[in-house]
């Protein structure tokens, strides 16, 4: 049986949960600021400041959105060099719940494809944040990027063992889970 050494896997992931604990921060900011705006009215001597306060936090927030982005593909990346190395010696059936996740998983995706797709026809109004695709990709290079990745993605699941495919499972959950959300944030819909 081959041993896996997850040290990079686990610094990885420690700095992913350090970025999102920094995100959790920067979005308290601009919520305390926006209450605060909407009690004092235009007129008040701290408006100003306080909107200045939520476009700052809000740059921050889109900062650390794409760096923890980055991280948790890293991660994911990780888990999947480690599993490939580990995989004849350590892949097992799924779970009920794995399986649950892995559908979840895959809505979540389809539905980041359409954005991406629509962030694709529409150059001059959005801009794409994954360094893959660059700013400006075409349909066709969206659907190149997620073909080979849902496939690359389904062959590492399904050769990783159960406590890993959790994890990966979770991560892929949460790294798209935010993509989409954040995606919605800026009025991109899902659209194909």
């Amino acid at each position: 049986m081959t041993n896996i050494n997850t040290t990079r896997i686990d610094r990885l992931h420690a700095i992913w949960q350090r970025r999102t604990a920094r995100f959790r921060e920067a979005h308290y900011a601009p919520r305390l600021a926006d209450e605060h705006c909407d009690r004092v009215g235009r007129n008040h001597p701290t408006y100003k400041q306080a909107r200045e306060l939520v476009q700052r936090a809000l740059r921050r927030m889109e900062i650390i959105n794409r760096q923890t982005m980055r991280l948790a593909r890293l991660q994911i990346a990780a888990a999947g060099i480690a599993a490939s190395v580990a995989a004849p010696a350590l892949a097992d059936e799924w779970t009920d719940t794995q399986v649950t996740k892995a559908l979840a998983l895959a809505t979540l995706t389809a539905a980041d494809w359409a954005q991406t797709r629509n962030i694709a026809r529409h150059p001059v109004r959005w801009h794409e944040n994954n360094p893959l695709l660059g700013e400006h990709p075409s349909t066709g290079a969206v659907d190149r990027h997620f073909i080979a990745g849902a496939l690359i993605g389904a062959v590492v699941l399904d050769a990783l063992p159960t406590p890993y495919r959790d994890w990966a499972l979770n991560a892929g959950l949460v790294l798209e889970a935010g993509c989409v959300a954040n995606n919605l944030r800026l009025g991109i819909g899902i659209k194909f």
